[in-house]
């Protein structure tokens, strides 16, 4: 093992900006991923309102059937 502090803030250095460089590289990909991820998200919510109003309409017409 080297004696030298300097070497070390080396190792130091050059690890942070591996990790830093790393984290670009994700943040990139998440950037061009996030506006198809929005988009699955609202389409996901308006066919949850979609199927929601369905089967609330079916419960109501089922349930007035019964009743007469």
């Amino acid at each position: 093992m080297p004696k030298n502090k300097l070497i070390y803030y080396g190792i130091l250095i050059v690890a942070a900006s591996a990790l830093l460089w790393g984290g670009y590289q994700i943040t990139m990909i998440a950037l061009r991923l996030l506006p198809w991820t929005g988009a699955v998200g609202v389409l996901m919510i308006v066919l949850g309102l979609v199927m929601e109003s369905r089967k609330t309409k079916a419960d109501k017409g089922g349930e007035s059937d019964k009743g007469e």
